[in-house]
């Protein structure tokens, strides 16, 4: 998968946080938008210490150590946000799309 196709699934799959957890992933979002990925890692981290189960702080965070090229750190969020998902067809999206990062790492590396 490319970066922006793993962009785009996460960020799809991300829309669904709860409201005391909206503010900051919303801020966090439009952070890593502007492209302050480093920015935004903070405030998903706080999120997640709030909220340990937040299928969406996980997504955003994965989406965050994409643009940070931590490509394990990436790999095991989005796996623990799409395996968090409540969504039935979230779960059924994430049975049918393995994480496969080793070509995005290769080709990025």
């Amino acid at each position: 998968m490319t970066n922006a196709l793993l962009l785009i699934l996460a960020g799809l799959l991300a829309g669904a946080g709860g409201a005391a957890e909206a503010e900051p992933l919303a801020r966090a979002r439009a952070l890593l938008a502007a492209g302050q990925a480093r920015e935004a890692l903070p405030l998903v981290d706080a999120a997640l210490a709030r909220d340990p189960a937040s299928a969406a702080a996980y997504l955003v965070r994965g989406q965050i150590k994409i643009e940070l090229k931590d490509w394990p750190g990436s790999e095991a969020d989005l796996q623990k946000g799409f395996d968090a998902s409540s969504d039935q067809r979230r779960r059924a999206l994430a049975a049918r799309l393995p994480l496969r990062l080793e070509p995005l790492r290769r080709r990025v590396c």
